[in-house]
């Protein structure tokens, strides 16, 4: 199938460089397979052989320890590609095929290159020239076979994990909270102060159901939370630290804190560039899911329901789904409140965005992404009022019991602080002495040392000082106990609920959390002033309401519809004036309670687009006016004779004039008896 050597072999190729590629898959193949390695490195003494000089002789071996699966991150590789690319290669050595590639994709591509610069490829079997096609035939199917045998490899490999994690025995990394005992048996994290710690955040978390409100929690305490020096070394040393929200998250979502064995629950994805992904897998698909695996801070069930409390709290927009978590703002419907035209959960906004009073919901889906109309948009404060007033006559009369109990949660939570403290007392009086023990161990002459320290001891005993106020300043503040005298007052307190839920000093995120424990979903469709609001239980019942929204501020001083009836009623034969005295006759006054004037009557023609029959002076239009009154041209036009022999019959008397104001044109006032007359003589 091969050509002779002495034909494949030219002088052309012997006056280029021979690169030899060495490259071992991992560092523990480096280290401990010397054979291997030898065995590349002896690849120069067969180029050697081959008649290559010493000069040009290249070694590459900057790929050690990386895998041959991708050329992405291979600098050697890279290397060896421009350089034949730039036909400075006369024949490229191997060990094997493996050994330069085993993705086709980059073999294929060296053999392209190879093919065009003539450059030769040898390895353990042969001499091999890929502008024969004999030879591109077997290297291809060399290359096929060394992707087939990584992808066999990997099979097996992962065959085997998947085989022992089915089994529950496959270890891995474990989160800080867990541990291995001595029979690699998944156990709680033997430091106390660790476990108090994690039963803290869950036992808060089912509490507030927020993840930032367990950081916010830990916060305001002062409680640090365990950690690893390094990320994903179970052997590295503990860490106290702040608790973050990505932390906090990562808990609630990890199965391995509900007792739970899984494998699978992530996969990687390769993406065009090569680079690989990770990305979550539903529960449905994880490969391994072993309940009751292993002791677990909460059960299976609540590990269920904190990730069903986390995507009721994914408020992103365009999630429906869910109502989104409760927020500081004074609207009540707050992610429970949908659109009656579109069906879409409505948005919130303040006339106010610091006092934020005045609530407005309103739909802007079909404005903001498909550049629309607002479905509606409507004043909230009264829609509000009307659900909780709904709400009001659904909850029940004696709330004794939940006052009592909230009491009991309140002693609760003040004795789970006062344990964590505790430990957290117990390791600082441990670092304490450690350190004292240090200090006394140390030479008294090396002070450079001793300096240090000291200064860490004094340290210590510092934080040892400051958790003792703490705990001190826990303890002044007595657990409240409830008398028989203190339980009639809550009864009569809890009996008068209204008045607590309007309590301006009432947290408006627990009337919201009130609410949701009744409410699904609200759904308002407006219909001019009025609001349907219809209330879905969570039975499963709809309550609907009608609810009259306030006028608006600008409605409350419009002038009133009957004033605007009757100027329009008396426009045609009345002049603004006229129309201001019969108004003001009437006891009508506009919409800020003043009397009318001529120009107020004027604007509000002009607004409402009232065409006058009587103006206050005559105009080119308006020739008679609706009362009978010629102006000075039109009694031309009627008379037949122009405008001066009217002023001229006005001056003699014969005819009379007057005008509104001085300057202004003349109104004639004249019987069809007098037209008569003025027309046989205007005709003499």
């Amino acid at each position: 199938m091969m050509s002779s050597i002495t034909n494949k072999i030219t002088s052309k190729h012997l006056c280029k460089n021979a690169i030899v590629y060495i490259r071992q898959s991992t560092l523990r193949q480096v280290l401990e397979h010397k054979e291997s390695t030898d065995r590349q490195y002896n690849l120069a003494i067969r180029a050697r052989d081959l008649g290559w000089a010493d000069e040009n002789i290249v070694i590459i071996d900057e790929d050690q320890g990386m895998s041959g699966a991708s050329s992405d991150k291979r600098s050697g590789f890279k290397h060896l590609t421009v350089e034949v690319a730039l036909g400075n290669v006369g024949a490229v050595f191997g060990l094997e095929v493996s050994r330069l590639a085993r993705a086709c994709s980059d073999w294929y591509r060296l053999l392209e290159l190879c093919t065009f610069t003539a450059t030769l490829i040898i390895d353990d079997d042969g001499i091999y020239d890929p502008n024969d096609f004999n030879d591109r035939l077997v290297l291809g199917l060399k290359g096929t076979m060394s992707e087939a045998e990584l992808h066999f490899l990997k099979s097996r490999m992962y065959g085997g994990k998947l085989n022992r994690a089915r089994k529950g025995e496959y270890c891995f990394c474990l989160p800080v909270g867990l541990a291995y005992d001595s029979e690699k048996s998944i156990i709680l994290e033997p430091d106390q102060q660790v476990q108090d710690s994690f039963k803290l955040l869950f036992e808060k978390f089912r509490q507030i159901k927020s993840a930032r409100g367990v950081v916010r929690y830990f916060r305001q305490h002062k409680l640090l939370f365990p950690g690893r020096e390094k990320n994903g070394v179970m052997t590295s040393p503990i860490k106290w630290d702040h608790l973050s929200h990505g932390r906090v998250s990562n808990i609630l979502k990890n199965p391995l804190y509900a007792g739970t064995y899984a494998f699978g629950r992530r996969v990687s994805i390769r993406d065009i560039e090569g680079n690989y992904k990770t990305k979550g897998e539903p529960i449905e698909g994880w490969k391994v899911l072993i309940k009751n695996h292993h002791p677990g801070y909460i059960t299976w069930d609540e590990y269920l329901n904190n990730l069903e409390q986390l995507k009721m709290n994914n408020s992103k927009q365009g999630n429906t789904e869910h109502p989104g978590l409760v927020r500081e703002g004074t609207a009540l419907l707050q992610g429970i409140v949908y659109c009656g035209v579109c069906g879409r959960r409505m948005s919130v906004s303040y006339a106010n965005w610091q006092q934020r009073k005045v609530v407005y919901y309103c739909c802007e889906y079909e404005r903001s992404k498909l550049c629309g109309k607002s479905c509606q948009f409507m004043k909230g404060n009264e829609i509000d009022r009307a659900v909780g007033d709904l709400f009001l006559q659904a909850v029940e009369a004696n709330k004794l019991n939940i006052a009592i109990r909230a009491i009991e949660k309140l002693n609760h939570e003040k004795k789970t602080l006062f344990k964590q403290l505790e430990r957290k007392l117990e390791r600082a009086k441990y670092n304490a002495e450690r350190s004292k023990r240090q200090y006394d161990t140390c030479e008294p002459e090396n002070r450079l040392v001793a300096r240090i320290l000291e200064t860490e001891w004094n340290q210590n005993l510092g934080i040892v000082e400051t958790i003792k106020a703490e705990i001190e300043e826990l303890k002044a503040n007595k657990a409240f106990q409830l008398t028989d005298k203190q339980k009639e007052q809550i009864e009569h307190l809890t009996s008068d609920l209204p008045r607590i839920w309007y309590n301006q000093k009432t947290n408006f995120s627990d009337r919201k959390r009130l609410l949701r424990i009744l409410v699904s979903d609200v759904t308002l469709q407006r219909n001019g002033p009025t609001v349907k609001v219809a209330v879905r239980w969570k039975t499963g019942t709809i309550s609907d309401l009608q609810v009259t929204l306030p006028e608006k501020e600008f409605d409350r001083v419009r002038t009133p519809s009957k004033v605007i009836d009757m100027i329009r009623k008396l426009a045609p034969d009345h002049t603004d004036t006229q129309i201001a005295e019969t108004l003001n006759q009437m006891g009508l006054l506009s919409g800020t309670g003043k009397k009318f004037t001529k120009k107020m009557i004027k604007w509000l023609r002009n607004d409402r687009e009232i065409p006058s029959g009587c103006p206050e002076s005559p105009n080119r239009i308006i020739l008679k006016r609706g009362d009978g009154l010629y102006s000075t041209r039109g009694l031309a036009q009627l008379l037949g004779i122009t405008i001066h022999q009217v002023h001229y019959l006005r001056e003699k008397g014969i005819i009379a004039g007057h005008h509104a104001y001085e300057g202004g044109g003349y109104w004639y006032n004249i019987s069809n008896e007098k037209v008569k007359e003025l027309k046989r003589d205007c005709k003499k």
